[in-house]
């Protein structure tokens, strides 16, 4: 019985899939095989301990690596002695068997592969073709080139018909599990089975080591017991174990170094609560357990982990700030920037190898947060129509296929996409079960405005004053003036005329006024980049006057001249409100079709009042003299300032003038 169970785990192995696929492939002609991995010592260990071709009678036997089950050493039976081979690209070129052979080539790059390798495997079908003499082209015909890539290989069409491309998956959870255990019997020598914790060890660490290949496993865990002097380190130690998924972490990020798609972007673990995002930071804590542990709440409740969420809205309202708050809340999981304009490429085939590559390198890191940057710029127009392509498509269906099928393999990455419009992705990506929700940022309110003012100033101030403190100052100078961080400071400027000069167009809506009205552009409605962009400004103005202070018991930036630099600033920067209306408008009119919900619960702008079907019949889709419960016009009245009140009636005005029924 032992025996039995012996032979179905090796089957369903990597090694016994890929030993079995590549003797199917000899059986059927298929002389040249591409193994798409990145764990070439399961291919050397096939090839070496699990012979595809048998060149003698009766074959010496040698015996097999000893294997580990459920932390006791067990021996393994015997295998044939290993094939003759031949290594290298060198060697496919001058590629001559005196017997059944076979030629192993490891290739890193595409352009080594379209040169020197497609050389030599023409070459190698010419001979199994008849171009060699008689007695030898039966040693070829009896012969393999296998070839490992780590990107899908681009097929050279003349040696198609004698091709088979093979995939090497990741190890599976219970691969991960006994190479764990035969490591920490092998440093720590302890077994598993028989330790306090031992199976809820086991469960931690194969979620951190998902998507590594065996070699950077046995590799990671070599570093964790020189670092931390054992491997065996139990998750309620939190200190000790932190460390130890530091180092997994550490290991991870080693394999995006290479990569031109994914970035790795750094959290700062000193993130604090962030303004304008109550409705999503509470959303991404209730699912912040099932992240930590998507298994044990999955096996104990049977709550899924979550897929990932879709957030769009207008550029500068903190897309990018949520990726990294998401992050944050998730436990520092590691942040993957995938950027979909990256991906894309002139050459044909290259832009669906990217996103391939992609991908593989998410799940390698997994768990973890793959933030799709921009998704419109990759799929947009996949769906079909003038503007598709072939290579959209393909992209487009590699990601949804991966999307679909990512939980079902075991892997913990959650996706955050963002998205500047909405207008030309295929409606497939806002299916149910794509992502758990659909959010969408959008102007901030007052309050907001003022957090955010608020925000930055502390921010920078506490930075300040902590690297003086490094340098040894006792006293240290403040950045800003106490007035300047109290909440009146910058609500009265959000107030005053500066910001919504009294001249404007917007005013409030009554009853017997039916024109669309016109959009103003005085008007300094502002997003996060744009109140970012006005404190800088603020500042370098400060600073070319010569208004600064640089003595102890001053702050650098006086109360009564910052507000006027403030001012001028606004003055001077053009902000999204003034110079993106009908953006605006198309962005508001996308969201509430497809039913967004906010990242805030202060929502300036509900979509409640817009009918896009009311295009049909020219009339206006935001009715601002709507009355009643449920009508503009007690919404606008209930609106608690001024700044509010003016967004409100100008987003309504922009959705009148600039949405044409031409448009949907």
């Amino acid at each position: 019985m032992e025996r039995m169970n012996t032979a179905s785990d090796y089957l369903e192995s990597q090694r016994g899939r890929l030993s079995e696929a590549l003797k199917k492939a000899y059986l059927a002609g298929q002389h040249i095989v591409y193994i798409v991995t990145t764990d070439y010592g399961v291919v050397r260990d096939v090839l070496r301990y699990h012979p595809i071709i048998l060149t003698r009678e009766k074959a010496v036997t040698i015996k097999q690596p000893p294997v580990v089950r459920d932390g006791v050493v067990v021996t393994e039976g015997v295998a044939a002695e290993p094939q003759t081979m031949f290594y290298g690209v060198e060697a496919l070129q001058n590629f001559n068997p005196a017997e059944p052979s076979i030629c192993l080539v490891t290739i890193t790059e595409r352009a080594e592969q379209n040169l020197a390798v497609c050389a030599g495997l023409k070459k190698f079908v010419e001979h199994l073709g008849g171009v060699a003499p008689e007695n030898k082209k039966v040693n070829y015909q009896r012969s393999m080139v296998v070839i490992v890539t780590p990107v899908a290989p681009d097929v050279p069409a003349e040696v198609a018909p004698f091709c088979r491309v093979l995939r090497v998956g990741h190890p599976s959870e219970s691969e991960i599990r006994k190479l764990i255990i035969e490591q920490v019997l092998k440093l720590d020598h302890k077994h598993i089975a028989e330790a306090p914790g031992g199976d809820t060890y086991l469960r931690q660490m194969v979620l951190y080591m998902k998507g590594l290949t065996r070699q950077k496993i046995q590799q990671t865990l070599g570093r964790i017991k020189s670092e931390l002097d054992r491997v065996f380190i139990l998750p309620g130690n939190q200190e000790e174990f932190n460390e130890l998924v530091r180092i997994i972490i550490e290991e991870k990020t080693q394999l995006l170094e290479n990569s031109k798609i994914l970035k790795l972007q750094r959290v700062s673990k000193s993130m604090k609560k962030v303004n304008g995002m109550s409705r999503l930071t509470a959303w991404l804590e209730m699912r912040k357990r099932v992240i930590a542990n998507p298994e044990e709440v999955w096996r104990t409740v049977r709550v899924p982990q979550p897929k990932g969420i879709l957030l769009s809205g207008i550029p500068g309202t903190g897309k990018s700030l949520a990726a990294k708050t998401t992050a944050h809340v998730f436990g520092d999981l590691p942040l993957l920037q995938l950027d979909m304009g990256n991906v894309m490429d002139k050459y044909q085939g290259e832009s669906e190898h990217k996103i391939e590559e992609a991908l593989q390198l998410a799940e390698a890191m997994s768990p973890c947060i793959l933030w799709i940057d921009e998704i419109e710029k990759g799929i947009a127009g996949a769906a079909g129509g003038s503007g598709s392509s072939e290579s959209m498509q393909r992209i487009f269906g590699k990601l949804l296929t991966w999307m679909q099928e990512k939980e079902e393999r075991g892997i913990c990455c959650f996706v955050f996409a963002t998205a500047n419009s909405i207008d030309n992705i295929p409606p497939e990506l806002f299916r149910s079960g794509r992502f758990d929700e659909k959010f969408f940022t959008f102007f901030p309110s007052a309050k907001e405005c003022v957090d955010i003012f608020l925000g930055l100033v502390n921010g920078q101030q506490h930075a300040f004053v902590a690297e003086q403190r490094q340098r040894g100052e006792e006293h240290p100078v403040h950045l800003f003036d106490v007035g300047i961080l109290q909440r009146d400071f910058f609500a009265q400027i959000l107030d005053s005329e500066v910001v919504l000069p009294p001249d404007s167009d917007v005013v409030l809506p009554v009853p017997s006024s039916k024109s669309p009205g016109k959009v103003p552009r005085d008007k300094k409605f502002m997003t996060g980049s744009d109140i970012e962009a006005i404190v800088e400004r603020a500042k370098l103005i400060m600073y070319y006057r010569g208004q600064t202070e640089q003595r102890r018991g001053h702050a650098v930036y006086s109360t009564a001249l910052f507000r006027d630099a403030i001012c001028t600033a606004i003055s001077e920067i053009k902000t999204y409100g003034q110079t993106n209306a009908r953006n605006v408008a198309n962005c508001y009119v996308q969201l509430s079709e497809h039913n967004f919900s906010p990242v805030s619960d202060e929502i300036v702008v509900p979509f409640d009042y817009p009918d896009i079907t009311r295009l049909e019949d020219d009339g206006l889709p935001f009715d601002l003299w709507l009355e009643g419960d449920n009508g503009a016009v007690d919404y606008y009245r209930h609106l608690q300032t001024r700044y509010d009140q003016q967004l409100f009636c100008y987003v309504g005005m922009a959705v009148n003038q600039y949405v044409k029924p031409d448009n949907h």
